[in-house]
């Protein structure tokens, strides 16, 4: 696809008109209202013009000299035309807001090209038998052509986002040329815009969806469209950033009890994003998302957790790490009534991520579990998966072959101890009526592999002369080890 066809402001004007500018008078100085909007209007039309090189009593020679000078004019109107709106008090015009509107829909509607073809060529590698620094060289003086047009673009946003914020917006006008169709114009930026422009259209999109509150149904559906149209259909949208960015904002804004409406874009359009490959790229923006609603209704977290560990990485530990950093935030905002409704084998799931061979995915569980709420919770009420727990922790104090994750382990018990220590006695003395067996415990095979089948056995002399191991009737038996062990991706075999 070639570049934009037309310039976004293309209408052609000579000298003379140019000249006629200068005798336009400041908005500030003209006291009739009318007056200022009918000059408002006669400004932004200028904005909207570029010279012609193609006259012939023109040379190019004399074209080229006098293009700065226009850029430079359209420039000190659009900054007097922002300060003009930032500083009335009164309501901007039906006139004034229509050529603003036009404007910006004449932008946004101009075909630019798929940032994929910029983007690949960004990414060139030297293998790939072409010379990088030409190739720079060439996006460099392209992006020096484009420059010019973006500083006037720039601030036709800004002029457009200065009305949007405006105290003395007239709404019932605004909606009746911010129109759905113009909406999904600003949403088409977000598969293939430049990413100045995105950034704008985010910062319209969200004043559009706060000070237009008729407009808000159609928003939530066209977030809902790009998401699913993102997620299942695989459509290109460089800009789920800031769509999740946008969604976060109006998260934050909605009010408890959520409706089934705000239930369905949780679990239908932003969980299934965990799925995607290229989740590290946009997972602070989804995260916010999903901690948004967690906070919003607690209740919501056991359904989270349950379709996140639904999605769990098997092998990609960059990816688990991703994972437990988000489970770690719900944890956050889970109540102890919500706690017991999460769901055993959610639990044992993540308890597994502790005896990972992958040295960041262990420490990462175990800085989970190190939460002193957390483990009170479990004591409470998650006695058997306690257990469970310390088990797990056992086996990576004495087998794991990373030294700080044996270390991390072992100051991980020890904080346990002072968390609940009436929970720890009662499992010194016996009382814990389940203390048999893991197999006994649990009622199935044990789910953690010896990392000894993996690496060699590295043993911590030291350790147990720190802190005697309390659950020696926990110890897995031989005959209870299972075949298989750790995979050559850093995971367990599940």
């Amino acid at each position: 696809m070639s570049k934009r066809k037309t310039s976004c402001l293309s209408t052609v004007v000579d000298e003379e008109t140019l000249q006629a500018e200068s005798s336009l008078p400041s908005l500030n100085y003209v006291q009739e209202k009318q007056k200022r909007e009918e000059i408002f209007v006669k400004k932004l039309v200028l904005c909207n013009a570029s010279y012609s090189s193609s006259k012939k009593s023109r040379s190019k020679q004399v074209f080229l000299r006098l293009q700065p000078n226009w850029i430079e004019t359209r420039r000190r109107i659009l900054l007097e035309l922002i300060d003009y709106v930032s500083v009335t008090e009164d309501s901007l015009g039906e006139g004034p807001l229509k050529a603003v509107v036009n404007l910006v829909e004449e932008i946004v509607s101009t075909e630019k090209p798929p940032p994929s073809v910029l983007e690949s060529r960004r990414s060139v590698l030297p293998d790939d038998n072409i010379d990088v620094a030409t190739s720079f060289e060439v996006i460099e003086s392209e992006t020096s052509l484009e420059m010019n047009e973006w500083s006037m673009i720039q601030l036709v946003y800004e002029l457009f986002i200065q009305i949007l914020t405006s105290e003395s917006l007239d709404i019932g006008m605004c909606q009746k040329y911010v129109t759905e169709c113009f909406i999904s114009k600003l949403f088409h930026i977000f598969r293939f815009g430049d990413i100045r422009e995105r950034d704008y259209l985010r910062t319209i999109v969200h004043r559009i969806y706060q000070r237009l509150i008729r407009r808000r149904s159609f928003l939530r559906k066209k977030f809902n469209e790009y998401l699913f149209s993102y997620g299942f259909e695989g459509e290109p949208c460089y800009g789920i950033r800031e769509l999740l960015e946008i969604q976060s904002s109006i998260v934050h804004g909605f009010v408890v009890p959520l409706r089934e409406e705000h239930k369905d874009m949780l679990f239908h359009y932003l969980m299934p994003l965990h799925r995607k490959a290229e989740l590290e790229t946009f997972f602070p923006q989804l995260l916010s998302c999903i901690d948004a609603f967690a906070q919003k209704d607690p209740t919501l977290i056991p359904s989270i957790l349950s379709r996140l560990c639904s999605t769990w990485p098997k092998y990609n530990s960059m990816k688990q790490i991703l994972y437990i950093n988000e489970v770690e935030v719900l944890f956050q905002s889970v109540t102890e009534s919500e706690f017991k409704k999460i769901s055993r084998a959610n639990l044992l799931e993540l308890s597994k991520c502790i005896c990972s061979s992958h040295f960041q995915v262990a420490e990462r569980a175990l800085c989970l579990w190190n939460d002193a709420r957390l483990i009170k919770m479990f004591a409470t009420s998650r006695m058997e998966l306690l257990i469970h727990l310390i088990y797990s922790v056992d086996i990576a104090i004495e087998q794991h072959w990373c030294k700080s994750v044996r270390s991390l382990a072992l100051k991980v018990k020890e904080n346990w101890m002072q968390f609940v220590p009436d929970f720890f006695q009662r499992c010194r003395e016996g009382s814990y009526e389940s203390g048999a067996t893991t197999a006994e415990t649990f009622g199935k095979e044990p789910l953690f592999f010896p990392i000894g089948h993996y690496t060699s056995k590295v043993a911590l002399d030291t350790t147990q002369k720190q802190c005697p191991f309390l659950f020696t009737d926990y110890k897995m038996q031989s005959s209870e080890v299972p075949v298989g062990g750790y995979s050559s991706y850093g995971g367990f075999h599940l």
